[in-house]
């Protein structure tokens, strides 16, 4: 996936509701890929975020540690 069609895809499902709530990395991937296009493997998530990251769209909730790091994402809504 192109990290522009990535990103437009991400903004889509906040636009339409559909990412309106925390989700763990491969419920995020399971969203993502019910469409068509390339699948987002959930490995590839946090380089593909790396830009909405930036722009502040989206935040990254961090649990665990090691092995047993777990990585949640939401959007930002309160613009």
């Amino acid at each position: 996936t192109q990290k522009g069609r990535f990103a437009f895809k991400v903004c889509k499902l906040i636009k339409d509701g559909e990412f309106d709530r925390v989700f763990s990395s491969s419920q995020l991937v399971d969203l993502l890929n019910e469409g068509p296009g390339k699948n987002v493997k959930a490995g590839n998530l946090t380089a593909l975020m790396n830009p909405l990251l930036d722009a502040d769209i989206v935040k990254v909730l961090i649990r665990g540690r090691g092995g047993n790091k777990r990585k949640y994402w939401r959007p930002k809504l309160d613009r």
